[in-house]
């Protein structure tokens, strides 16, 4: 189990090609960056370990 007191979330967006699927469009949007993104949010530990990734 993860000890919640002891861990960096860090979120960035990285941009991706824009996909054909008008679907796939509107889920990668991203708003705030007016550009096709994706999210990647990655759990750190303090000792600079990473927990856990998720694209």
């Amino acid at each position: 189990m993860l000890d919640l007191e002891r861990v960096i979330i860090d979120v960035t967006e990285r941009p991706v090609q824009r996909a054909k699927d008008n679907d796939q469009q509107r889920e990668d949007y991203s708003g705030q960056k007016k550009r096709h993104t994706r999210s990647h949010l990655a759990l750190v530990g303090v000792d600079r370990t990473i927990l856990k990734k998720i694209p």
